[in-house]
């Protein structure tokens, strides 16, 4: 079951909770017990074999790390 991360309407706050992935039924707030709140993107890192340096600075919209200059390097 995956962790969604959501943000109260009414209060503000923000907080994860496991749902599931065909749950639409509005998410409650640990702080204030509404039900007005709404599901947030969140980042998400993905490692490989190797180091991950790449696959996680592609998830964050950053370059990727590992360059290659003309000449070696």
């Amino acid at each position: 079951m995956p962790i969604y991360e959501f943000k109260c309407k009414t209060c503000d706050s923000r907080f994860e909770t496991l749902r599931g992935m065909r749950d639409q039924s509005p998410a409650v707030c640990p702080a204030c017990h509404g039900d007005d709140t709404m599901r947030l993107l969140s980042l998400f890192a993905a490692q490989t074999k190797d180091d991950g340096a790449c696959e996680t600075s592609a998830a964050l919209g950053e370059p990727c790390c590992r360059t290659f200059a003309p000449g070696g390097g």
